[in-house]
């Protein structure tokens, strides 16, 4: 475990050779791959208007608002309006889904790590972060993928932050 603090070389030792068959699979499955980290951020208000786009529920709203009487129209509107957010949410998480299934086949590993609530930077507000374990000799394909639905997703408010690499940290369970 981390941090545990041995009094003696033999305590750790004993525990090396107790553990050397774990410690082995490990670095075998980690040998020749590094961990790349991807942040996914998101900026609410354009999402929030593609949403609509995007929506069949919200574009049929719409549409009914359009050809509808002013009070109507108004009513239905203010409904729109408030669905926006939920459906903003949805497709963030369905964008997250996708991207963190997509690159998870062009790599051997995936995981979804903890975002902060109300995590932002001047990138917009965090949606996802994902890591992955990465053949140093595949890094090239699995970039080129994480850039196509980068291209893919740019314009409905989504940005892309590729980081690394980094030691395997999230893959190094013992």
């Amino acid at each position: 475990r981390f941090g545990t603090i041995y009094l003696r070389h033999e305590g750790v030792a004993e525990m090396l050779g107790e553990r050397a068959a774990q410690f082995r699979e490990v670095l075998a499955r980690l040998g020749g791959r590094e961990e790349w980290g991807l942040n996914i951020y998101v900026e609410r208000a354009r999402l929030r208007e593609e949403v609509t786009r995007l929506s069949a529920r919200l574009r049929e709203m719409a549409e009914r608002a359009d050809a509808s009487a002013p009070g109507q129209a108004y009513l239905l509107r203010k409904k729109i309006e408030g669905l926006r957010d939920e459906e903003a949410r949805a497709e963030t998480r369905r964008v997250a889904r996708e991207v963190e299934e997509l690159l998870a086949a062009a790599c051997d590993g995936a995981t979804r790590l903890r975002v902060l609530k109300d995590e932002a930077t001047e990138q917009g507000e965090l949606a996802a972060r994902l890591a992955f374990l990465v053949r140093r000799d595949a890094f090239g394909d699995f970039r080129a993928a994480a850039e196509r639905l980068a291209d893919q997703y740019t314009p409905l408010g989504f940005r892309f932050e590729l980081t690394g690499p980094w030691p395997a940290y999230n893959f190094a369970v013992v």
